[in-house]
């Protein structure tokens, strides 16, 4: 079973400061086992969460959208592949021009 390390944090209120692999080991010996720790996201950086404002179909490529958004108090369009855009108000994560993605894609 995997859990998220944020979710633990908040059902025991962790003191600040106590890391991942600390509880990893208390965990331990209390019985229970541990059979690894994964450390995701550490090669994201610039995504942000953005608001969704509308959306149109892409002018020449049928499976893309152009989405419609706001970013940081920017309003932005960028091209989307995702068939599940949500509405107007909904949130998305948000990937633009010089955003770091896993494997070493820079946007």
């Amino acid at each position: 079973m995997k859990i998220s390390f944020n979710w633990l944090r908040e059902l025991c209120d962790l003191k600040p400061g106590v890391t991942a692999d600390s509880v990893a080991g208390k965990l331990t010996l209390a019985g229970l086992e541990v059979e690894s720790i994964e450390r995701r996201g550490r090669d994201l950086t610039g995504v942000l969460v953005a608001e969704v404002r509308g959306a149109r179909p892409h002018p020449s490529a049928e499976k893309l959208s152009i989405v419609r958004l706001v970013a940081g108090g920017a309003e932005e369009e960028g091209v989307c592949g995702a068939p599940n855009v949500p509405p107007p108000g909904g949130k998305v994560a948000w990937a633009p021009p010089g955003a770091s993605l896993p494997g070493g894609r820079k946007l």
